[in-house]
């Protein structure tokens, strides 16, 4: 089998993939269809990519790509979903879904919610555990994804969504860092709310 990883080669996603006897390619550059096509995947595996996959390759694979994502779908689609589940205080946990033409918007085929200690966790650590998770997650479902025995739900209700300047925003008003404690990002959105 053939596939495609689109992200960084050090992820803990990409180094279990190595252990198959597969023939595995990656990129963390944006990728063109012609490439796709020249490369002829079986799948494609995305994971802390950083481009938007082409509508062309979509089309062309659908079904065939999956994103894993640090957030508990329909919420904290886009970027920093860590930060804005204890921000907007709504659910955590981690996604494996289909890619469609829209960014994190694919029918999921699997989720996992996870609970944290927000005395004991920062921003840095609940990434960490995130990671960990849907790496988990991955290797639970992978053969799973492989030979189509999970079905794909779509995702219920709008959710949300935020971009990179958002949270960067937040971050330089407040003095936030990664090393933030979520209890402590929690009370500042409580404070925000109060004023």
């Amino acid at each position: 089998m053939k596939v495609l990883f689109l992200g960084t080669e050090k992820t803990a996603v990409y180094q279990w993939l190595k252990h198959f006897d597969y023939e595995l390619l990656f990129t963390s550059t944006a990728i063109s269809i012609e490439k796709v096509i020249q490369i002829e995947p079986d799948f494609i595996v995305s994971h802390g990519y950083r481009h938007i996959i082409g509508p062309d390759i979509v089309a062309e694979y659908f079904g065939k790509i999956i994103n894993l994502h640090i957030s508990y779908l329909p919420w904290n689609k886009g970027a920093d979903p860590n930060f804005w589940s204890f921000y907007d205080n709504t659910p955590k946990g981690v996604t494996i879904h289909l890619v469609d033409d829209k960014l994190d918007t694919g029918d999921i085929l699997v989720q996992c919610e996870l609970d944290f200690n927000l005395q004991k966790e920062t921003l840095a650590s609940s990434y960490a555990i995130l990671q960990k998770s849907i790496l988990n997650l991955f290797i639970q479902s992978w053969q799973d994804i492989v030979t189509g025995k999970l079905i794909a739900k779509p995702q219920m209700g709008a959710g949300t969504y935020h971009n990179t300047s958002d949270k960067n925003e937040i971050f330089e008003k407040h003095d936030i860092s990664w090393d933030t404690r979520l209890c402590d990002i929690v009370f500042l959105k409580k404070q925000l709310e109060q004023k």
